[in-house]
C-alpha cells in the first residue's frame, strides 16, 4: 500500500494512518478557524552568511550540493544527513509514479496556463501545485500554518540536526503519500524543532521538483491588499512570505504563502487576502483536500472568490458544489470516478456529481488525489468559463 510504503521510506510509523484506510482524523485543513493562533515566533529570514538559499534547499531536500561553505558540508557528512537524504530519495521515487500520471493527464485535460494560480485551502502544498500547474509564474497559498523562516543551518547544532530533519520528514509524509496535508499533525511538526513554519518545507518542494530558490522575504498585505515588507514577527492579519525560483518552466516563478482565516467570519471583517488574489488576476484556481468547507454556510465569501478570481477551476469534490458550477456560466468537464465520499464527509455526498458521472462522459484519470486517493474513485471537475457569459457566484 502507497502510504504504508512511503511512512517506511521516510522513516515513520506509516505516516500515523492505520493499515487499509487513509484516516483524516479531525481533519482540519487550511482555513477552519479554530486551528493555529494567530502569532508564531519570526526566526528571521534569509539563509546564513556564505550559504545561498538554493544551498539551504538542497540540503533541506536531502539533495547534494557543493556550497553553503565548509559548515553545510560537514553537516552533509554526518549520518543524520545521509540517512535524511536517502529517505527523502525513496519517499519521492515512490510518489513519483502519482507525479508521473498527474503530469501526463494535465498535458491532455488542462490548457497550457501560464499567468498566475489561486490555491486555497492548500497549506505549503506546492508539490501539487506544480505538477497540476508547472507553467504558472505565480502561486498563491494560504493557510492557518505558521510563515516560519529560512533556517539558519548554521545555528542547527549537530545534536538537535537529527530531530529537525525527522520533523521536516513528517511534516511532508502525508502529502507524498496521499496527496493532503492533514492540519492539525502538521501543527505539531512544523511549530517543534529548529525548521518551523512552512518556510522549510516550501523549500524542501522547490528544490525536489527541480527549482532554483533565489531569495525570500517576509510580507505582509496592506489594508488595500498590497504585498508590502514584514519587518517584525509573523502576527496580525495575513502575516506571509513571498519566495523568488527559477525553472526551466516557467523561467522566473514567484510563490506567495499568507497565513490567513478563510471563514465568512474573518473576510467580512478584512478583505485585504481576496483584494490581493483579485490584483493578481489569476488564470486558474485550484481546490483538492478542502474539508467540504464551501459546502457549508461559513466560507461563502471564499466560495464567491474562488468562482469569480480565475476562467479556469480546477477541483475535487471537496470544492464548489457541483450544482453550483452546473447551474450556468461554466463548462463543466468530468475526470475519474465518483462514487462517496469519506464516512467523516458523507453528509457532502452529492447526488447530482454521481448522476452526471453514471451519464458515463467523465474522462479516464490515471491516478488518485485528495481524499479519495485511489485511482479507482478519485476525481477532479474541470470548469472552464464560458466567455462573456457572467458567473452568478453564490
Amino acid at each position: 500500500m502507497r502510504i504504508l510504503v512511503l511512512g517506511a521510506a521516510l522513516g515513520l510509523n506509516a505516516c500515523k494512518l492505520p493499515p487499509g484506510s487513509v484516516a483524516v482524523p479531525r481533519l482540519a485543513l487550511a482555513g477552519q478557524p479554530e486551528q493555529a493562533p494567530d502569532s508564531a515566533p519570526d526566526l528571521g529570514f534569509g539563509a546564513q552568511p556564505g550559504t545561498s538559499d538554493h544551498d539551504t534547499a538542497r540540503f533541506l531536500a536531502g539533495l547534494p550540493g557543493s556550497g553553503g561553505g565548509a559548515a553545510l558540508a560537514s553537516a552533509r557528512r554526518t549520518d543524520a544527513w545521509q540517512s535524511h537524504a536517502r529517505q527523502m530519495d525513496r519517499a519521492f521515487s515512490a510518489a513519483e509514479g502519482r507525479l508521473s500520471a498527474i503530469r501526463s493527464w494535465r498535458r491532455d485535460a488542462l490548457p497550457n496556463t501560464g499567468g498566475t494560480l489561486f490555491y486555497p485551502f492548500s497549506g505549503p502544498d506546492l508539490l501539487f501545485a506544480d505538477a497540476f500547474f508547472p507553467r504558472a509564474r505565480g502561486v498563491i497559498l494560504c493557510g492557518l500554518e505558521p510563515v516560519g523562516a529560512v533556517p539558519d543551518l548554521s545555528r542547527v547544532s549537530d545534536g538537535a540536526l537529527p530531530g529537525a530533519l525527522a520533523s521536516l520528514r513528517r511534516s511532508i509524509a502525508t502529502p507524498l503519500a496521499a496527496s493532503y496535508f492533514i492540519t492539525e499533525d502538521m501543527r505539531g511538526d512544523l511549530g517543534a524543532g529548529e525548521f518551523k513554519g512552512v518556510t522549510p518545507v516550501l523549500y524542501t518542494f522547490l528544490a525536489r521538483t527541480g527549482h532554483r530558490v533565489l531569495a525570500a522575504d517576509p510580507v505582509a498585505l496592506s489594508p488595500s491588499g498590497q504585498v508590502v515588507p514584514r519587518p517584525g514577527p509573523a502576527t496580525g492579519t495575513a502575516p506571509g512570505v513571498r519566495i523568488h525560483a527559477a525553472s526551466g518552466a516557467t523561467g522566473h516563478r514567484t510563490i506567495y504563502y499568507f497565513r490567513t482565516d478563510l471563514s465568512d467570519s474573518s473576510l467580512r471583517g478584512d478583505r485585504r487576502f481576496l483584494a490581493f488574489v483579485q490584483s493578481q488576476n489569476p488564470s486558474a484556481t485550484f481546490v483538492k483536500s478542502a474539508s467540504y468547507l464551501m459546502h457549508s454556510g461559513g466560507f461563502t465569501e471564499v466560495r464567491k472568490a474562488v468562482q469569480t478570481a480565475a476562467p479556469l477551476l480546477v477541483q475535487d469534490p471537496t470544492g464548489v458544489p457541483y450544482q453550483t458550477l452546473a447551474a450556468g456560466g461554466w463548462d463543466v468537464a468530468l475526470h475519474g470516478n465518483y462514487h462517496t465520499t469519506l464516512d467523516l464527509f458523507r453528509s457532502y455526498y452529492q447526488p447530482d456529481l454521481a448522476a452526471a458521472y453514471r451519464k458515463g462522459r467523465a474522462r479516464p484519470m490515471e491516478f488518485g488525489v485528495g481524499y479519495e486517493w485511489s485511482a479507482a474513485d478519485s476525481s477532479l471537475i474541470v470548469a472552464k468559463r464560458r466567455p462573456g457569459e457572467a458567473v452568478a457566484a453564490r
